[in-house]
């Protein structure tokens, strides 16, 4: 039993340390964060002795707080980063159905020809 207790308490601790590393990664990427950083940085790993230098104390603006200009040049932003993403195409479901039924159609009028053609000839 001992040692299911300190594997629990080894696993609290991990989560405790996640969730200090979580709070410090959404104060980095805040909004007031993302508008004063002009390139995306890269995520790095963090080490274990800053989680305990992170408080919670600087909550992120919320978009009410900003100015309207901040917030547009966030979207303006965003939407330039992740342009690529939208613009990639996929087959139309619709093309999909035609080709399925379009097939099918032809596999029931090749058996009706050969019906035709080895029965009735």
């Amino acid at each position: 039993m001992p040692e299911r207790l300190a594997s629990l308490t080894r696993q609290k601790q991990l989560i405790e340390e996640h969730l200090r590393w979580l709070d410090a990664e959404i104060a980095n990427e805040s909004p007031a964060t993302i508008l004063k950083s002009n390139t995306p940085a890269a995520i790095e790993p963090t080490p274990a002795a800053a989680f305990e230098t992170v408080s919670t104390s600087n909550a992120a603006a919320t978009p009410s707080q900003m100015a309207e200009e901040d917030l547009e040049a966030l979207t303006e932003r965003l939407i330039s980063q992740y342009a690529h993403v939208s613009t990639r195409r996929e087959i139309d479901p619709r093309l999909g159905l035609v080709l399925f039924f379009g097939g099918l159609l032809g596999i029931m009028g090749l058996a009706l020809f050969l019906i035709y053609w080895f029965g009735y000839r």
